[in-house]
């Protein structure tokens, strides 16, 4: 299956940062105290309104405004990419089940995950508004690998069954009518996505800003829990300083921890009579925690 050209859930472009042509003028040069030529024409009680501002305002595609944002899920475009094997078996001896197992990738520009409170609780600001591009990366939910299983099997146990198929009353109540149910999931974690906190650009209208990556592999050893307070190694990314844009990706190699979970029931049916049934079930989720 291949999908593309897709719109994906998106974020919001401040058309109003400071075009990136002018970072060669210098952090000092740009943050200068100069003359307003809008004094005046805007309330005094504007941040824009005063008799100076810094240079960098001035240069600001609307120098009159602070933010102006634009819905950028028109822009933005993804891709999903997958192969699919699927196994089932209908209902023969008691026993019925299906298993699908998916491979694949999904890329796009602007997705944003739980957990990631940029910009009122969405990632998929773009770290340079005049290069949307750079955003193209594994999007956070892509999980490249994901089998799921399940499975139903009627106990060929009690009256009309394989084995004790001739029991009397008694005996079908206790071991006749027992099925056993399980779904199992097994799945890819998904793309950690990073920021650095300091935004060392927000001044200049940049709502997100990525460090740099150093080289050094970002995984750190061990198991889950021991990796809980240090799941990422911090010496592989070093602060991005202002006037520039960090080199890690949107969405970096690692990734978030992986599923592998079984919920797993027994049901009990009676049969009182001809008209009357009832069922006992007990289930356990995620059975192997």
């Amino acid at each position: 299956s291949r999908s593309s050209h897709l719109t994906t859930m998106s974020g919001n472009i401040n058309i109003n940062a400071l075009n990136p042509s002018y970072f060669g003028l210098g952090y000092g040069a740009l943050t200068t105290s100069v003359p307003n030529p809008l004094y005046g024409s805007i309330s005094s009680a504007s941040n824009f309104g005063r008799s100076t501002v810094q240079q960098y305002q001035l240069l600001q595609p609307y120098p009159q405004f602070g933010e102006v944002l634009l819905d950028f899920s028109d822009q933005d475009h993804a891709k999903y990419d997958s192969m699919i094997v699927k196994a089932q078996k209908r209902l023969t001896n008691g026993l019925t089940f299906l298993s699908t197992f998916t491979w694949s990738r999904t890329f796009d520009e602007g997705s944003g995950g739980p957990g990631n409170s940029l910009n009122g609780g969405n990632a998929s600001v773009p770290q340079n508004p005049y290069n949307i591009a750079a955003e193209w990366a594994p999007a956070y939910y892509d999980a490249p690998l994901r089998w799921a299983t399940a499975v139903t099997y009627e106990l060929p146990i009690g009256r009309g069954k394989q084995f004790l198929g001739s029991s009397g009353n008694l005996v079908n109540y206790v071991v006749g009518g027992w099925s056993f149910n399980a779904i199992g999931t097994y799945q890819s974690g998904f793309p950690l996505q990073i920021s650095q906190t300091p935004d060392n650009n927000s001044l200049f209208g940049y709502d997100v800003q990525r460090p740099e990556a150093t080289g050094v592999s970002a995984t750190t050893s061990g198991s889950l829990e021991q990796r809980l307070n240090g799941y990422i190694n911090p010496a592989a990314f070093t602060a991005a300083p202002a006037l520039t844009f960090g080199n890690a990706a949107r969405t970096i190699a690692e990734r978030g921890p992986g599923q592998a979970n079984w919920d797993m029931s027994l049901f009990k049916d009676f049969k009182f009579g001809e008209k009357y049934n009832a069922q006992f079930r007990t289930a356990l989720m995620n059975a192997f925690n």
